[in-house]
């Protein structure tokens, strides 16, 4: 199984995670992201490729890791690299890219936005994924998602203006969209929301 970490908003705390693994591999929902690996890795593959020691299947796994790392951009988040990275990898599963798209099904989601008269009141542990001020937010974002099939919910402070960001999921886009609407509701009541409390 492959190891999964969580953390805040932003590829600085992205790619500080992902070099601490030998390949790290890292991205944001908005598209950022890259693949890193050691030097030790590097050389560690590099070896294998040629260790008469080892089995001819060892060796061949060796050089197409060798090969595919050969594509990737570790400076910076290179779309074309990354796509050709993604082609590779189908072609040697033997997929095509409706086959690839079946590993995973998104829940309906739902992202509101809640204006305060300060968005510092809102502070967060966990990856930004649990509330930990305004003291007893958290406590009622959990009993709201408790009602709900597959529900899931956070808030996070805006990095650029006055609002709370609500984010929403559920097993329908009903439910997720009643559930963004109920911890927005509840945002604005306990953060010290502006103007008429949110709706869609």
């Amino acid at each position: 199984k492959v190891p999964v970490a969580c953390v805040p908003t932003g590829v600085k705390y992205l790619h500080h995670e992902a070099l601490k693994r030998d390949i790290g591999v890292y991205f944001e929902a908005n598209g950022h992201g890259t693949v890193v690996v050691k030097n030790s890795a590097l050389e560690l593959i590099k070896k294998t490729k040629t260790d008469e020691s080892l089995s001819t299947a060892e060796r061949k796994a060796a050089s197409k890791l060798d090969a595919l790392l050969n594509v990737i951009n570790q400076s910076v988040g290179d779309a074309l690299s990354d796509i050709l990275l993604v082609e590779a990898v189908l072609r040697s599963r033997g997929w095509n890219v409706i086959d690839w798209e079946k590993t995973y099904a998104d829940l309906p989601n739902r992202q509101m936005k809640v204006k305060v008269q300060d968005r510092n009141v809102i502070n967060t542990a966990d990856a930004e994924r649990k509330c930990t001020t305004p003291a007893g937010l958290q406590e009622e974002i959990d009993k709201i998602v408790e009602t709900y099939n597959s529900g899931r919910s956070f808030v996070r402070a805006s990095g650029t203006e006055d609002v709370v960001r609500v984010y929403a999921e559920a097993d329908s886009q009903e439910n997720a969209d009643e559930l963004a609407a109920k911890v927005a509701v509840k945002v604005h009541m306990m953060a010290g929301g502006v103007g008429d409390a949110p709706s869609l």
